[in-house]
């Protein structure tokens, strides 16, 4: 049997041993815990169904997922590898319903009633092969019915929504999770959205609102009739007739999180990137406190040496000293986990948010997680225990009689773990130093047009028809704070609603283009530049100087010959040259060629732009309110533009701020490990110090020999960081079209930074080795 006596009463007397090793594992340990936790759920999505492997979701080559409702029931009349299809319209947020007497609001969906035959989500109340059978029924989540029913039996009762259709509770899901799928509070039938949009099931398709999920009949190759189903889209479909979308595609509902397709509004979507990130600085972070505990134990060795050497001098196996060595590290990390569970439970809710996701440690604990916790420490102690009982093992019990061991260990393994971990620490710094200085680049760049200000509000005819928009305009307009009301068809941060391929006699295929229509309004609210003006010519299209160049369109040219796209054939008269704007995406985009078309009665219309002063709040708030009084609506589609702009950078926010707290607990476990070396270290050296004191050396020559003996280590760590750097961060910034240079400056700031660390750090206890009376340490 193993005695720990002499184990814990070694812990006991080495505090700070035991704090810093206990400290780093922990903390290490509880993000284990939480990066396990996340990485499994994103990499699991939608796993749980009992068909994943032959369940899809249709696509375009316009990276959407939306199309015509009864499209779905047309491809599966001429496909025979498609075995059911099943239509979700899922944009009905927030929606007012009443039951009781009592109004509450509700995220609803839209579903065929093949619903719950594709999908594997667990039915808590009603029959899974009829719960959507009556026209009226309703099927409603598990945290709505204990909100709205309590204790009362939810199936049955009558549920009004969209203030004319009344449902009848026919079952009860479990609330979603683990899913691509909306969060949904009720699931109606399809036909229930004849009370929302008279537009949605339209026969024409004209309306794309629906996902279209297929399921394909096993063995089948559903991806290989793609291009046979683009022809024949071609032949009905308004958005494959002009070719707008170029292919369908197909992508299986386990991959759709990941997707580049898969859009949630603000809600999860599966990031490659960031787990990569979140495993490997998690990994990091392991492996710095596994080196402090190999560090500190193998500087410890000297001190348990004595008592080894004698369990070896009264008989025992070096067998029976390696297990015990390994079985003590085991303990240590049992105890760290521990407490790493409690830490994980703590920061549940921050890291939530952070990650925008849901880890709950407790809920989400099963067998299989146990089993895998208890193979993971039995690993880990087996790990840390390993090198320092090799190090003790080697050595014979008679060198340890006579003293000469404390001579021999001249801490290798140590200074190779220093110098490790100074060079992962001073890549983490520059690395936050780069992600920082992109992101800060990115956001306060400027994009060639207004932002700030500017509430764009959705127009859908469903809402605002034409009798009383300009009634609306003008009832803005009105409003003292509101200085410009202007109408788009789209906004340059989605690079316009419409697009089209610009052909000119002898340039081949043409020339792809941005297209976007606005009121001279709205061009004056974006403040879009003209950096040349036909003024003579008011029905020209303008070009911004992208356009200019790949139409081949000489300088001075007021009209093109033979040009011609989708809208109009014929002769187009230049109005006028813009100067570029960014449209599009505004991280990984680039600056595109544009056609603007000035139009002062558009039919058509997409967003109102309304431009306001003074307190954005205040106004953003009166605006809804005479929205509210157009249109009868819970939740008013406005919002600011500067506000969409940050959105589009949330992700690298994000990034910096995951890069900010891992780079900070990294730094704070190599300055705890290089804090407890620095002491063991100069504890060894005691003697010597003393030594050179007595030959002559002053106080500050020990203190820089000393303090140099750790220093020279970060700088080896520097030029070893330093190839890493610029390689990781130049592949890094190749993502982004606009770009900062990776500067001399961000490697010299990481290493003077990880030098001052280490100074600070080693500084107070070498001036108390060197400040010492050297008479104390020859006696000892």
């Amino acid at each position: 049997m193993l005695n720990l006596r002499s184990y814990l009463k070694f812990l006991s007397r080495n505090k700070l041993y035991t704090f810093i090793n206990v400290f780093g594992l922990s903390v290490s340990l509880m993000f284990v815990i939480l990066i396990a936790n996340y990485t499994i759920g994103e990499l699991t999505i939608d796993h749980f169904h009992e068909n994943v492997d032959q369940l899809y979701i249709l696509g375009d080559s316009d990276k959407s997922e939306s199309f015509g409702y009864r499209l779905g029931a047309k491809l599966q009349s001429r496909y025979p590898e498609i075995y059911k299809v099943c239509g979700v319209i899922d944009n009905m947020n927030n929606k007012s319903v009443e039951t009781l007497n009592k109004s509450y609001k509700a995220n609803i969906i839209a579903v065929d009633t093949t619903f719950f035959d594709m999908f594997s989500f667990e039915l808590l109340r009603g029959d899974r092969k009829s719960v959507l059978t009556s026209k009226n029924s309703v099927v409603i989540s598990e945290q709505l019915a204990n909100k709205i029913f309590g204790d009362l039996d939810p199936i049955g009762q009558k549920i009004l929504v969209a203030k004319n259709f009344m449902c009848s509770v026919s079952g009860v899901v479990a609330n979603f999770k683990d899913t691509s799928l909306k969060y949904t509070d009720m699931i109606i039938r399809m036909d229930g959205m004849n009370y929302f949009s008279s537009f949605a099931l339209s026969e024409t398709m004209n309306f794309r609102c629906a996902k279209i999920f297929i399921e394909t009949v096993k063995g089948s190759d559903i991806a290989s009739k793609a291009e046979d189903m683009t022809k024949y889209l071609k032949t009905f479909y308004w958005n494959h007739e002009d070719d707008s979308a170029k292919y369908l595609s197909f992508t299986l509902i386990k991959d759709r999180y990941f997707s580049d397709s898969f859009e949630n509004g603000k809600g999860r979507k599966g990031d490659g990137f960031i787990i990569t990130l979140l495993l490997v600085i998690g990994s990091l972070i392991l492996i710095f406190a596994i080196f402090n505990y190999i560090n500190l134990t193998v500087a410890q060795t000297g001190f348990r040496a004595k008592e080894m050497s004698t369990r070896r001098l009264l008989g025992a196996s070096k067998q029976s000293i390696f297990i015990k060595m390994v079985f003590e590290s085991t303990l240590l990390c049992t105890l760290s986990f521990l407490i790493a569970i409690f830490l994980v439970i703590t920061i549940e809710p921050y890291a939530n948010k952070l990650l925008n996701t849901n880890i709950n440690l407790i809920e989400d604990t099963s067998s299989t997680w146990m089993l895998f916790y208890a193979g993971f420490i039995t690993i880990l102690g087996f790990i840390t225990g390993l090198l320092p009982a090799i190090v003790i093992l080697k050595f014979k019990p008679i060198d340890v009689v006579n003293g000469s061991f404390m001579f021999k260990n001249k801490m290798i393994y140590s200074k190779v773990f220093i110098i490790i971990q100074s060079s992962i620490t001073i890549v983490l710094i520059a690395s936050l130093i780069t992600v920082i200085s992109q992101v800060k680049y990115m956001v306060t760049a400027d994009l060639g047009y207004n932002q700030k200000g500017i509430i764009s509000i959705v127009v859908m005819k469903s809402l605002i028809d034409e009798n009383n928009l300009r009634p609306f305009q003008d009832r803005l307009q009105s409003l003292p704070f509101v200085r410009n009301v202007g109408v788009t068809i789209g906004l340059p941060i989605n690079s316009g609603l419409k697009s089209g391929t610009y052909n000119i006699d002898g340039i081949g295929d043409g020339v792809y283009t941005h297209i976007l229509e606005c009121d001279s309004v709205a061009m004056k609210i974006f403040g879009i530049k003209i950096i040349q003006d036909n003024q003579a010519i008011r029905d020209g299209v303008y070009l911004n100087e992208t356009a200019m160049k790949m139409l081949n369109v000489k300088s001075g040219a007021k009209m093109f010959t033979g040009l011609k796209n989708k809208y109009n054939e014929g002769d187009f008269r230049i109005r006028g040259i813009l100067k570029d704007f960014r449209m599009g995406d505004l991280v990984l985009g680039s600056v595109k060629p544009l056609v603007l078309y000035l139009n002062e009665n558009m039919k058509q219309i997409g967003q109102l732009l309304v431009e306001v002063d003074g307190d954005l709040i205040e106004s953003y708030m009166e605006i809804t309110k005479v929205y509210k009084e157009f249109v009868d609506v819970d939740e008013v589609p406005a919002q600011f533009i500067e506000q969409q702009v940050v959105e589009c950078y949330a992700k690298y926010i994000r990034l910096s701020k995951i890069i900010s707290i891992f780079t900070l607990i990294a730094i704070i476990i190599s300055t705890l490990g290089l804090l407890a070396m620095s002491a063991y270290f100069i504890r060894q050296r005691s003697t010597e110090i003393a030594v050179r004191k007595v030959f002559g050396s002053t106080n500050t020559q020990v203190l820089k020999k000393l303090v140099w003996q750790f220093l020279r280590l970060v700088v080896v760590a520097f030029f070893i960081a330093c190839p890493i750097i610029w390689y990781v961060m130049s592949e890094w910034l190749k993502e982004f079209p606009y770009r900062i240079n990776l500067s001399v400056w961000i490697f010299i700031a990481a290493g003077a930074f990880t030098l001052l660390i280490s100074f600070i750090t080693v500084y107070w206890h070498s001036s108390i080795a060197a400040n010492e009376n050297p008479t104390k340490s020859i006696k000892k």
